[in-house]
């Protein structure tokens, strides 16, 4: 049996403040240092990642994001999309949102 973990809109927050670095390469890594918090307080071994949404202000960023994406990604890869927004909440340049299982205990 699965049991599935929801992460909605994550940002790379600086810290547990609501202040983000400037530029889209800071603000990805944190994000994966956030999502990273979340995962492991949720004690997710054998995590398998199902789908991520990739959320970016600017689709001329796709390149940069994407190759940070794959740093902390193997295979076999999610299932993922990206998409083009007008804004995110505080200013954020990327937002994701991902569903991840592990096998019940």
């Amino acid at each position: 049996m699965l049991e599935p973990l929801f992460q909605a809109g994550t940002e790379g927050f600086i810290g547990q403040t609501t202040l983000f670095v400037e530029d889209l390469i800071g603000q990805i890594l944190l994000l994966f240092v956030e999502i990273g918090h979340v995962l492991g307080a949720h004690f997710l071994i054998n995590l398998e990642l199902l789908l991520s949404t990739i959320f970016l202000t600017s689709m001329a960023d796709f390149a940069a994001v994407n190759e940070v994406y794959k740093s902390y990604m193997s295979e076999p890869y999610p299932a993922r999309s990206t998409i083009a927004v007008a804004a995110l909440p505080m200013a954020a340049k990327v937002e994701i949102e991902m569903i991840a299982s592990r096998s019940a205990v």
